[in-house]
């Protein structure tokens, strides 16, 4: 949805950008330090940041230093025990090196041990990575015990797994009166992400009578092949014809006694190659050309590739490539009944990409979705009646679980972008072809740079598109959104610094990223109750203000019924959000509705708002009678012109009386003119026909 013209959170940016200029805390005003952490023969000698910061609330004579970490480079930091009671410490309970405010400022970083010596000798670690408990504070575990074995969160310099909590073995020392770490700060990787460096094409076979198997760990290991099968594998190495073959004279029997399962796979393929196709160019049992059945590629466990070729334990197919994401595909494509034994078997493939089965044969589109820092230019795909002439739009068609890489030209648009106010990642009926996908973002450049991300992205639908939002600061994670499982608290929709494009002219913007296949969340329960609440803004600007939940005229709404809904003037002021305030009496309404929280999307699941022909979630069995009183005294209400549905895409039900930037601007429910509170604005909503039964 374009938010310029339709959603109030973008009004609020306008109004209030000078207030929150004022009260961001910037980056790279926050102080940055390095130091170790450590405890130690049985917690009786401890070093914390606050006995670094405040020497003098050193309880245990620990001598520790810290560097000022000033940008990604080399510190070195210590802690001498020569001063304790023992003069040295035995057994090491805790220990890891910290960066105070790191998440803030160098997020996504990662510290890379370069030296770490024990009284002065050099000591060799385990392979560590870098993480943060709170969202604030980074830090490189060097032995935590409370850490389990699987690193699941973290980072590397390259993204690659196979890290410990535990790098540094403590049983080796039982007196250390110094230790010195030296570490460089650089960018990371999210543990995991690495590529494999190898992927291999071979077959998977069982016989009937299971007396002869071929599995990827006779491959790997070929000691461990129990059946004498000759096999031939091929190291898959791109996009191009591959042959594989199993050949069974050399068994007990000199054949395999007919087919219970037979594949033919690759090793990281799905990692590799993802959304890949293995189109089968030749298949030949006993050296005979065998006819097939229309295949299809997919996965079992998100790594390795596979095609089916006689699959039984197999249902429906509901997930799976083609070359064009159409054909009437099958798991058993080859008739095992014409076959007694076999002898020998030769499999010819070309990988190819694929296209998800069911998707469009063109395509998902992605795109780029864009304002500038003044919020007068945009480009949001298929916007032209608004988009800033003259600016070149990079789509990439999306057909599966894949990367892609989007862009938008703006060098010769007809006005300057200048500075970055949202930018964002849309792709069009992803929710539909892709429901609960993740989009994990790989690079983005801004006039041919590198740009840093500072933190993680997460992806929503809005109606039946799919968003990520690489700037965004007037929006956050909410319930349902896809996080890649992190908690809400540690995804953000500012994932780069905006300011420092503040006063810069963008003539290019490039975005790659990874759409991930995620998992599809537990049956929908309906809450207990819908927090109702107000949006008012008036015309000016100095006056009536409020777009947010949390006030005592707030309702609780938990089915059909009439509540009432308020806003006083003497709530607003009281409040400590700055954004929020009831100066005088408004001079008329701008913004002036109801938002019910969640129940939209409720309202969605149990069937009684739905899509209407244009897409927008506003067909709708609910009734809704409305009474506005301003001051005490009634305003009258057009019931039929009100407008009610999940108008943003973000699971509330709005009812809609007038809001310049919405459906009732040119239609309004209730004059605005007539709205103009100066100490309370009330609204009694009966409703019928939610679909809610207690």
């Amino acid at each position: 949805m374009q938010r310029r013209r339709v959603s109030v959170v973008a009004l609020c940016f306008l109004l209030l950008s000078m207030v929150l200029m004022a009260q961001v805390v910037q980056a790279d005003e926050l102080e940055t330090v390095a130091y170790i952490n450590i405890a130690a023969d049985n917690w009786t000698v401890q070093l914390w940041p606050e006995n670094h910061f405040d020497p003098v609330n050193n309880p245990t004579d620990v001598l520790g230093t810290t560097a000022v970490v000033d940008g990604y480079g080399q510190y070195t930091v210590s802690a001498d025990f020569s001063q304790t009671e023992a003069g040295f410490i035995s057994q090491i309970g805790f220990m890891d090196v910290e960066i105070s405010n790191g998440e803030l400022v160098y997020h996504n970083s990662f510290m890379q041990i370069d030296s770490f010596k024990v009284n002065g000798e050099e000591v060799v670690l385990g392979k560590t990575y870098t993480s943060s408990d709170d969202g604030i504070t980074t830090r490189t575990n060097l032995y935590n015990e409370w850490v389990g074995e699987e690193i699941t969160e973290g980072r590397s310099a390259d993204g690659s797994g196979d890290v410990t909590a535990r790098p540094f073995d403590v049983s080796l020392y039982d007196q250390i009166t110094s230790i010195e770490i030296t570490f460089s700060l650089m960018a990371g990787k999210e543990v995991g992400t690495a590529l494999p460096d190898e992927a291999v094409a071979y077959i998977s076979f069982a016989a009937n009578d299971w007396a002869v198997q071929l599995w990827g760990d006779h491959y790997f290991d070929p000691e461990n092949n129990p059946t004498d099968a000759i096999t031939k594998t091929e190291s898959v190495d791109g996009y191009r014809q591959y042959t594989v073959a199993a050949d069974f004279t050399g068994t007990e029997e000199g054949f395999a006694n007919g087919i219970a399962f037979f594949d033919v796979e690759i090793s990281n393929g799905e990692l590799l190659y993802p959304n890949s196709f293995m189109r089968i160019d030749s298949l030949k049992i006993n050296g005979e050309e065998v006819e097939l059945a229309a295949t299809y590629t997919s996965s079992d466990n998100g790594i390795d590739t596979r095609t089916n070729l006689y699959n039984e334990w197999v249902g429906e197919i509901t997930e799976g490539r083609t070359a064009d994401g159409a054909g009437d595909v099958t798991a058993t494509p080859v008739d095992k009944n014409l076959f007694d034994q076999i002898e020998s078997i030769e499999v010819t493939f070309t990988l190819m990409k694929g296209a998800e089965l069911g998707f469009p044969s063109e395509g998902l589109t992605a795109s780029l979705s864009m304002f500038d820092g003044t919020w007068i230019n945009q480009f949001i795909l298929g916007d032209d009646d608004y988009n800033t002439a003259g600016v070149v739009a990079e789509v990439a068609a999306v057909r599966g679980y894949d990367r892609y890489t989007v862009g938008l030209d703006l060098a010769n648009a007809e006005e300057e972008f200048l500075g970055i106010g949202q930018l964002s990642v849309v792709i069009d009926d992803g929710e539909t072809y892709m429901p609960y996908n993740f989009i994990r973002l790989e690079s983005v450049r801004i006039n041919g740079e590198d740009v840093a991300l500072k933190g993680y992205s997460f992806t929503q639908g809005v109606g039946q598109h799919t968003r990520t939002s690489i700037f965004d600061d007037l929006s956050s994670a909410a319930e349902g959104d896809r996080t890649n499982d992190r908690a809400l608290s540690r995804v953000t929709s500012e994932l780069i610094d905006a300011s420092e494009y503040t006063d810069t002219v963008i003539d290019s913007i490039e975005v790659t990223f990874v759409v991930v296949r995620g998992e599809e969340p537990a049956p929908y329960e309906l809450p207990e109750s819908f927090n109702a609440f107000m949006m008012f803004s008036d015309t000016d600007s100095q006056a009536w203000q409020v777009y947010n939940p949390g006030f005592s005229g707030d309702a609780s709404v938990r089915e059909d019924g009439t509540f009432s809904v308020y806003l006083k003037a003497e709530d607003l002021n009281a409040a400590e959000d700055q954004s929020v305030f009831a100066t005088g009496k408004a001079v008329a309404a701008q913004v002036f509705l109801v938002d019910i929280q969640e129940l939209g999307k409720a309202m969605v699941h149990l069937g009684t708002l739905r899509e209407d022909a244009s897409g927008a979630l506003r067909e709708t069995d609910l009734e809704v009678f409305a009474k506005v009183f301003v001051d005490g005294q009634e305003v009258p209400v057009t019931q039929n012109k009100i407008v009610i549905g999940d108008i943003e895409g973000n699971g509330r039900l709005r009812i809609e009386f007038f809001n310049t930037w919405g459906p009732t601007a040119d239609n309004p429910a209730v004059d605005p003119e007539k709205v103009t509170p100066e100490n309370e604005i009330l609204v009694e909503l009966t409703l019928t026909g939610t679909g809610i039964e207690r």
